[in-house]
């Protein structure tokens, strides 16, 4: 819930969002940070915070062999939000410091990056591998060395916590409740928009890659997004929700 758009929606929408809220039992999201800016937005007491989910069945540590060259994974919708036109001029300014890198980006096409890459003359170390599937992204994570997303607007992203399920760490925009899931442990988080801080943490994070534990990442992230964990945390508030309402 964006709230500087909220405003701007027709006013049954706002009138009816605002009556199912304040009705509600209880209200959950995903992250502090959104749950803080819907209980501003619609003067709630309470907004209990369930984090996503992860599928640990795919997304899970898995020991490799050393890559050749440090990659880089980026996966999103491409939409202009997640800034994928800005992640690929960094790595121009990168190139001039370090060659030794290559990007990994999946999402659905976009000729405009395809071309941006051509342009920069980084085609040979940015490959894009179109849309693909759950399954698939789940391996680009295994084998990747470090994820970036650099998101100007951001909930609780999944592909964060997908991450570091497979134990590669971060650098992601602080935006958001993103830094509810990153930490000096498991990534670098910049400030949204700010492409020196960006480019400083991208090659910070590949200068000193072995001060990160996969395996301790995973495993720390996996206890807290599997699907029994999270899927607890519901039962419990169902429990009580209905406990109050039956006394």
């Amino acid at each position: 819930m964006q709230k500087k758009i909220f405003p701007t929606k027709i006013f049954f929408f706002r009138f009816y969002t605002e009556h199912i809220f304040k009705k509600a039992a209880l209200v959950t999201n995903v992250s502090a940070a959104i749950g803080s800016v819907l209980k501003q937005m619609f003067g709630l007491n309470d907004v209990r915070i369930i984090p996503n989910v992860v599928d640990t069945n795919h997304f899970y540590f898995k020991s490799k062999e050393k890559n050749k060259t440090f990659r880089w994974l980026h996966v999103s919708s491409m939409h202009p939000s997640k800034n994928v036109d800005k992640i690929i001029q960094i790595f121009t300014q990168i190139s001039k410091e370090r060659n030794d890198w290559e990007l990994i980006i999946c999402g659905p096409v976009n000729k405009e990056y395809e071309q941006l890459a051509e342009k920069l003359n980084l085609q040979s170390r940015i490959k894009f591998t179109g849309e693909i599937s759950y399954e698939e992204v789940a391996k680009q994570m295994q084998q990747a060395d470090a994820f970036v997303l650099f998101s100007s607007r951001e909930n609780f992203p999944c592909v964060i916590i997908e991450a570091i399920c497979c134990g590669i760490p971060v650098v992601a925009s602080d935006i958001g409740g993103t830094q509810e899931a990153v930490n000096e442990s498991n990534g670098i988080l910049v400030e949204p928009n700010n492409i020196d801080e960006l480019q400083n943490a991208i090659i910070s994070m590949m200068n000193n890659i072995t001060k990160y534990n996969p395996e301790k990442i995973s495993a720390d992230a996996i206890s807290k997004y599997n699907y029994n964990t999270v899927a607890q945390q519901f039962i419990d508030l169902y429990n009580e929700v209905v406990s109050k309402s039956s006394s």
